[in-house]
């Protein structure tokens, strides 16, 4: 058996020979695909491989066979974005072995979860599992780093669509305050406030992408924000924590947020990254999250929903508790409009907006002054969010840029 991260010098002799042994085949064959391969693990008609590409798997898997895995890998590394291999079970197959060979563990671990993913019910699935366990057991380090390099990559191929790119960078940024808590109760699950629950916290850059107001029966509730990470939320190396512990970036999540645009605090379960094994520590962790809206970079921008909603004259200063409204009305703004602060609970001695969250602008007057306004923010759209929050074509819920759900798009679930 060869040991992971072996030197490729001391195993070329014997190369061959020991990747039989390991109990998975050495290689996987790929013949050419006709418009019949459309089971899974092989090509669809649609997206058969180029010549070109067929001839670099052909190297690679040739590569593969002769024990130069570095070679190998990088030749395999040329197809990952070709959409002809994508659903390839074999060219998954071949990567993992020379990834796993050429030392590259947490590559690996990902490439045979994507053979496993591609072909459940391959009858080596027990080995490869087992395969897969060995690995992450002996290169913990190794499998973190390659999940989250993986989870840069996803977004920055995100980033790469102009339209999204400009959506992410007009939405308001986002300080999270991030603290990983792991449960010592019986239910697993951690209690905010309390002992087990208290830790170091960190901090982590955002964008809050999409806004959900108060519904008409609770117009007191908060406002819903949809935030999205913008680097990994990944838990530092020295925790001694799961490898696969981190938030990835460009996947938003709701949270309620409160006054003065800081959120309530939410514990986050953690799923496992795409491709990468389920691992049961996951399931005693939290993370645990606020989030704060910053004055710096795009400011909140908010408009009326819809004719007709009004304001009220303020009469408070952003220092002051709860806001004390005047009997003055005017129209909320039909053009987009920054908001000064809040949102504040209105006293409840006014009747028509008590206690509910109150955004304040900052407007100009009929001579000139500035004059400060409430309205409550279920009346209020914000305008510098993506346009569509709904179900995408997995059944999971996304965010997308435009109004009609058929632009670039952010998810909360892996696809």
């Amino acid at each position: 058996m060869i040991r992971v991260g072996a030197r490729r010098g001391a195993i070329r002799g014997a190369a061959l020979l020991a990747l039989g042994a390991s109990g998975l085949g050495a290689l996987r064959g790929h013949a050419q695909p006709t418009p019949s391969s459309t089971a899974a693990g092989r090509v669809k008609p649609e997206s058969r491989p180029e010549a070109w590409s067929e001839e670099i798997y052909r190297l690679g898997r040739e590569s593969l066979a002769k024990a130069s895995f570095e070679t190998a890998v990088r030749l395999f590394r040329i197809l990952e974005t070709e959409p002809a291999w994508e659903n390839n079970a074999s060219y998954a197959f071949n990567r993992a072995q020379a990834s796993r060979y050429a030392g590259s563990a947490g590559e690996a671990v990902y490439w045979y979860g994507r053979y496993l993913a591609l072909e459940p019910k391959a009858s080596d699935t027990r080995s490869v599992g087992e395969q897969i366990a060995r690995l992450v057991q002996t290169s913990p380090n190794e499998v973190r780093a390659a999940a989250l390099e993986r989870a840069r990559s996803d977004y920055a191929r995100l980033l790469e669509n102009s339209e999204l790119s400009r959506a992410l960078d007009e939405a308001p940024r986002v300080r999270l305050e991030v603290r990983f808590i792991r449960s010592a109760s019986s239910s697993g699950v951690p209690t905010p406030g309390s002992s087990e629950a208290q830790s170091t916290a960190f901090v982590f850059p955002a964008r809050a992408v999409y806004w959900t107001p108060p519904g008409a029966e609770a117009p007191e509730s908060d406002w819903q924000a949809w935030i999205a990470p913008t680097v990994p939320v990944a838990v530092p190396g020295d925790l001694n924590a799961p490898p696969l512990l981190f938030l990835p970036p460009g996947r938003p999540f709701p949270i309620a947020m409160g006054s003065d645009l800081v959120s309530r605090p939410i514990l986050l379960q953690v799923s496992p990254a795409p491709f990468f094994p389920p691992d049961p520590a996951l399931g005693a962790w939290r993370i645990d999250v606020v989030a704060t809206i910053l004055k710096t970079g795009p400011p909140l921008l908010v408009a009326a929903r819809q004719p007709g909603a009004t304001m009220a004259d303020v009469r408070s200063g952003p220092a002051e508790g709860l806001l004390l409204l005047g009997r003055k009305r005017r129209d909320v703004p039909r053009e987009a409009t920054p908001i000064s602060f809040g949102p504040r609970l209105s006293r409840p001695d006014f009747k028509t907006f008590a206690r509910q969250q109150i955004a304040v602008l900052d407007l100009p007057g009929k001579d000139g002054t500035v004059e400060r306004w409430g309205a409550p923010i279920g009346q209020l759209d914000v305008v510098n969010r993506f346009g569509r929050l709904g179900p995408g074509s997995h059944g999971e819920l996304r965010l997308s840029v435009r109004t009609t759900d058929d632009g670039p798009f952010l998810t909360p679930l892996s696809h």
